[in-house]
């Protein structure tokens, strides 16, 4: 992949970031404090699928950090937090 298809791509996807109000939304969300994606949606009133939609492509593109702890019956439970 050449440079410029590389910041193309990149650039986007922080378009559709600042485009898209759900993700402004979770962003604005976990500034201060990393939540999960149970708390995101039940706080911002937004279905629990869109919460993990974004969620993935902000992960995956390094503008969210996900750090995960495991609950007390065995589960993983994800934080996320402004990276």
């Amino acid at each position: 992949m050449k440079f410029r298809e590389i910041f193309d791509e990149k650039k986007d996807i922080f378009l559709f970031v600042l485009s898209d109000k759900i993700c402004r939304i979770i962003i604005r969300s976990i500034t201060e404090k990393s939540k999960s994606a149970i708390e995101i949606s039940d706080e911002e009133g937004i279905s629990l699928a869109s919460v993990y939609r974004r969620l993935d492509i902000l992960s995956n593109n390094k503008i969210i950090m996900p750090s995960a702890i495991i609950s007390k019956d065995g589960k993983k439970i994800f934080f996320y937090k402004v990276n």
